[in-house]
């Protein structure tokens, strides 16, 4: 159900605009970065917007929240097949 909260028209405009923000180099510098970084991929995936994750997840770097990728199961394991969907991870 989380899932599908993203795949609407108007959380598709707001996230390719964060999106487009946010996978600048440097453009977070608080103690969440990780935590909103992680958000943003697991959105992005959700809304499926092949591409948009991509940056997101080379910025995180594989360093995992739990939190949101523990709605589907192991929050590792949620996030290294989100990883490995969006072509950057092995």
């Amino acid at each position: 159900m989380a899932r599908t909260r993203w795949s609407h028209a108007s959380a598709a405009q707001t996230l390719n605009r964060a999106a487009r923000t946010s996978a600048r180099p440097g453009f977070f510098h608080h103690a969440a970065t990780v935590a909103d970084l992680n958000l943003l991929a697991y959105a992005l995936m959700a809304a499926e917007l092949p591409g948009e994750d991509r940056p997101v997840f080379e910025e995180i770097n594989g360093t995992v929240a739990a939190w949101p990728w523990r709605v589907g199961g192991d929050p590792v394991s949620e996030f290294e097949k989100a990883w490995i969907r969006s072509g950057t991870g092995v």
